[in-house]
């Protein structure tokens, strides 16, 4: 298995992307303003800690959601451009390919984990932490990341468009990392009644977790793996228990014994995780063999798409309202016309409408008012993921420059896209609104024991991020527009949307949160004044014809 040739074309490709660089910076500002944000308040011996839990848990979820991106267009790239089949005219093998680019992969995350090193060694020199620590977060987050690749490697074959790939590969991701971390919360809670004796008898089993709602589970799961809650909630022997935050709390009350147990049981996980790399890799070097170059859809597949996605009924009702659309709109019509584009639009819709029927059966009100922001915010991530990609395909296939010399002038084409992002997440948005501003009239019973603490702040706040919420789904395609057509990556892209059109005006919002009625007039201020030059500025490039003919 001749490695080297791929790991050279590779780090030399790679080296070359603004992209490579740019997320080692991205990184180091995450767990920055995750530090600036960490209450520092307490007893001395507790900072350290309270500081590493929430880094460790940024670099662990940040681990499942980036890493994935990294690996997720790097067979389909090279299938689209043609050049995977030219591969196979060298002495390379289809294991050598895909075991060359994950090792080249690999040390690109690595690269990335070595940035963010020193803001990780703070917590130690604050103090409140032991060797053990270090153990279990090296090994859960080194597990991570070879599954986080595996699943980027895995989407990679499956999909040939980049937007495509991408979106399966943080679905696989998600899905690999519920996996993961459901199977270390299972050897922990199997593992430590045998080094226990009452009265810290575990009272119910492992049943308890399944009698939980799906929010309820995922919130444990994710408190366990990263530390920002302790393991200690479901075991009898409170008052003979010393109170600590995460993985200190199993240091000062669990035996010894059970320390090393599950640090082994960590050791197996990690192995386990090697093991599937390699199997997925074994399956992915099999679909390369098979898909290196782009042949048409078989009859069987045809079949199958015209039985699920053709038009069935109400077909003289759907001609006439995509005639209508493709006339009044041809630019908006390009982003809805194919099954595909409808099967996300209505597939958001119904993701909205499902996860609002499982908040709504949490026995934990509180969950149903924090999830509405969950929700928003991936609605937001989708809307600025659809809007960063919309004009990338036109202008790696040189479509824009037709588009341009058509009769429609510029703000035409421009106001035409932006309806058609808009009306790909009209029904998920409207869904979410209505949901939203029904359980404002009964907000004190949705937002848990704390509403009461301040009823103003909160009553104010209640309207502002639903408001919020608005303007970012009518303000963020128009941003995300402008970064689809400068030559950047398309991940770049995309995280430049939610930083300009998100964060930079919730960080506004909370530099000024002393004063309220100020800081809301600078959110949503902030957001236009970045929407409004956005447009300004493409408006200016498209106009004179400066845009990147060929996209990363």
């Amino acid at each position: 298995m001749n490695l080297l040739p791929v790991m050279v074309r590779e780090l030399r490709a790679q080296s070359r992307q603004a992209m490579t660089y740019w997320l080692r910076a991205v990184g180091i500002g995450a767990i920055l303003c995750v530090m600036a944000l960490v209450d520092l308040q307490g007893a001395p011996s507790e900072l350290g800690g309270r500081l590493f839990n929430a880094l460790n848990a940024t670099l662990f979820l940040s681990i499942w959601i980036f890493v994935p991106l990294l690996t997720a267009d790097t067979i389909s790239r090279e299938k689209r451009e043609g050049t995977l089949g030219l591969l196979f005219l060298t002495p390379l093998t289809p294991i050598g390919i895909v075991f060359g680019k994950s090792l080249i992969h690999t040390l690109r995350a690595i690269t990335l984990f070595l940035a963010v090193l020193p803001a990780l060694a703070l917590p130690f020199l604050l103090g409140g932490l032991t060797w053990k620590d270090c153990v279990v977060s090296l090994l859960l987050n080194s597990s991570a990341l070879v599954l986080a690749l595996a699943a980027g490697l895995l989407a990679s074959t499956l999909a040939t468009d980049s937007r495509a790939a991408l979106a399966l590969a943080l679905a696989l991701s998600f899905g690999f990392a519920y996996l993961f971390m459901f199977v270390h919360f299972y050897g922990f809670y199997s593992t430590l009644p045998k080094f226990l004796k009452l009265p810290f008898a575990q009272p119910f089993g492992f049943d308890w977790f399944f009698r939980e709602n799906p929010i309820s589970q995922l919130q444990i799961l994710i408190g366990f793996n990263t530390g920002l809650a302790h393991p200690g909630r479901y075991y009898y022997g409170w008052g003979r228990m010393t109170q600590a935050e995460g993985w200190r709390f199993v240091w000062l009350n669990y035996p010894v014994p059970f320390h090393f147990a599950w640090l082994r049981k960590l050791g197996g996980l990690w192995l386990e995780s090697l093991f599937s790399f390699a199997a997925i890799a074994a399956l992915v070097s099999w679909r390369v063999r098979r898909i290196w170059r782009l042949d048409p859809p078989s009859l069987g597949r045809a079949q199958l798409q015209k039985l699920f996605c053709a038009p069935r009924i109400w077909k003289s009702f759907f001609r006439s309202k995509m005639s209508g659309l493709l006339t009044r709109n041809p630019i908006g019509w390009l982003q809805q016309y194919s099954w595909s584009a409808r099967l996300v639009k209505w597939g958001w819709c119904l993701g909205i409408v499902l996860l609002e029927c499982v908040l709504a059966t949490d026995p934990a009100l509180s969950n149903l008012w924090e999830g509405q922001y969950l929700l928003a915010s991936l609605l937001m991530l989708g809307v600025a993921f659809t809007a960063s990609g919309s004009f990338r395909q036109e202008c790696q296939t040189g479509a824009m420059e037709l588009i341009l010399v058509t009769p429609m002038k510029v703000p035409q084409i421009l106001r035409g896209r932006i309806r058609g992002v808009w009306g790909q997440f009209l029904p998920a948005t409207v869904v979410l609104t209505l949901a939203w501003l029904w359980l404002l009239k009964d907000a004190p019973l949705f937002a848990g024991h704390d509403y009461s603490a301040d009823t103003a702040y909160r009553q104010a706040l209640s309207f502002v991020l639903p408001l919020f919420f608005m303007s970012s789904f009518f303000l963020l395609p128009g941003i995300g527009l402008f970064f689809s057509m400068q030559r950047l990556h398309f991940i770049g892209a995309w995280l430049l949307t939610c930083v300009t059109g998100l964060l930079v005006p919730a960080l506004s919002y909370w530099w000024l949160r002393q004063s309220r009625l100020s800081a809301v007039a600078t959110l949503f201020a902030t957001q236009s004044v970045l929407a409004l030059l956005s447009r300004i500025l493409l408006r200016r490039n498209l106009t004179g014809r400066k845009f990147a003919f060929a996209s990363a």
